[in-house]
């Protein structure tokens, strides 16, 4: 069954890639085409790439900061210090 490209830098870009791989125009759409729903269909939506993130900081980061340093920032020194800065800034 023909498919007919209509958008020329779709048609350029396929006869690149052709060219370059030695491989048919037909592979190649079929390739990016798999790669493109395999991306596509992992995708997790935000709302619950955001309830997993919460749910990780939840069980796997949060039990480890002491109860006393929970709800507080740290101070400059403290980044600093966690930044590796010394005291002439770097």
């Amino acid at each position: 069954m023909p498919i007919i490209i209509e958008n020329l830098e779709v048609e350029t870009l396929l006869n690149a890639a052709a060219q370059r791989s030695g491989r048919k125009k037909t592979e190649i759409m079929r390739d990016a085409l798999q790669l493109y729903l395999a991306h596509h269909s992992t995708r997790i939506p935000s709302q619950q790439r955001l309830a997993l993130w919460y749910a990780f900081l939840e069980d796997e980061i949060w039990p480890h900061i002491p109860q006393e340093q929970q709800g507080r920032a740290p101070s400059k020194a403290e980044r600093e210090a966690i930044l590796g800065y010394g005291e002439e800034g770097a």
